[in-house]
């Protein structure tokens, strides 16, 4: 589902918004808002999930 994700996120126009959102027995936002697909969020969206690490 990583690598899902990092396409997801390259397949995103300069236009469109996004948010990311994991979860287990609590819920944690990785920013409070929606970003706009700028090259730098995306980069900065794909280090965090590259870090996002089970917690069953």
């Amino acid at each position: 589902t990583r690598l899902a994700l990092l396409r997801i996120l390259s397949d995103l126009d300069e236009d469109d918004h996004f948010g990311l959102i994991t979860f287990d027995s609590e819920v944690s936002l990785w920013k409070r808002e929606l970003l706009k697909a700028t090259e730098t969020n995306l980069e900065n969206a794909k280090s965090f999930v590259k870090e996002i690490s089970d917690r069953g």
